[in-house]
């Protein structure tokens, strides 16, 4: 079978999956947080003071789904929650010391798992694969529209549209 053949893909992808899955949950385990967390947490240091609204759209969630993940941010320290001048309705998000630390921590343990992780590459390939890893991500953003009907939820409860 043809290495970009679509079963190829789809069984190299199966394979991903579940590599990634078991060192994601390693992550979770490592930081004390979870992915869900994990994800907002590094969102808001890359956006930097941000809006829910804007954030849901950035990770694909609906509000609701991340309210939770949110609040459970809030409760542990590392995100703080503020109203937005002038409009009620709307809520600011930011790191707290202690979640600029828990951020700074995870970059630098996944930073180190990249790095073993790319250590196993031939050195000729890792550009490659990390411009595939790129253009993967992006074919799947949210709002590309693929491989779900529009409308359904995805398992992480985000949204097709």
């Amino acid at each position: 079978m043809k290495a970009e053949s679509p079963r190829a893909v789809r069984s190299s992808l199966r394979r991903l999956e579940r590599a990634l899955a078991g060192a994601l949950d390693l992550d979770a385990v490592c930081c004390g947080v979870t992915m869900a967390q994990v994800h907002v947490l590094l969102a808001v240091e890359e956006l930097g003071e941000t809006r829910v609204t804007a954030l849901a759209g950035e990770l694909g969630l609906d509000t609701s789904t991340l309210s939770r993940t949110i609040e459970s941010l809030v409760r542990a320290g590392i995100v703080e929650r503020r109203a937005v001048p002038g409009d009620r309705r709307s809520l600011n998000l930011s790191l707290t010391a202690l979640g600029r630390r828990a951020a700074a921590d995870i970059n630098r343990q996944g930073d180190r798992e990249i790095r073993a992780l790319f250590g196993r590459i031939p050195p000729e390939k890792r550009g490659l694969v990390a411009e595939a890893i790129a253009l993967l991500a992006d074919a799947l953003a949210p709002g590309r529209g693929c491989c779900r009907p529009a409308g359904s939820k995805t398992q992480a409860g985000r949204k097709r549209p």
